[in-house]
């Protein structure tokens, strides 16, 4: 193909995000500023064959990449690989592709602990919508 071509096929590719909540986990209306996460997707097979950037996570069998990703609705700027709750226990992960990702807490907040496990997500054409929250509870 074309280069020109495989450019135009690249803007075709749906975009879609996926909000992040999150909460005591003995009071879930206790919302938690200052959790950070990051996101990883299954390698694909030509990752795998390459080597490059593969990371293993507990509990998951797939080899894994980390994703890029933008922290705004518009997706501009830099995309970045973390996103931090704000006062509103809040974070929303913008631009990933259709498919199946995992979330990785890389810091709690202040008194509580990190997940253990990774929490599997999936990315379609509802991922967005509030009512698809990810409600991640902690001790």
């Amino acid at each position: 193909m074309k280069k020109s071509v495989l450019r135009e096929y690249a803007k075709l590719i749906v975009r879609c995000g996926i909000n992040v909540q999150k909460v005591d986990g003995g009071n879930p209306n206790l919302v938690l500023e200052g959790a950070s996460f990051e996101v990883y997707r299954p390698a694909t097979e030509a990752e795998i064959l390459a080597g490059v950037g593969l990371v293993r996570l507990e509990g998951i069998s797939a080899q894994l990449v980390k994703v890029s990703f933008f922290d705004n609705a518009a997706m501009t700027g830099s995309k970045v690989t973390t996103v931090t709750t704000d006062a509103n226990g809040k974070a929303t992960i913008y631009g990933l592709a259709y498919g199946t990702y995992y979330l990785v807490e890389t810091e709690a907040p202040d008194g509580y602990n990190k997940l253990t496990k990774p929490q599997m997500f999936v990315i379609d054409d509802a991922s967005h919508t509030e009512a698809k929250t990810i409600v991640v509870a902690n001790t």
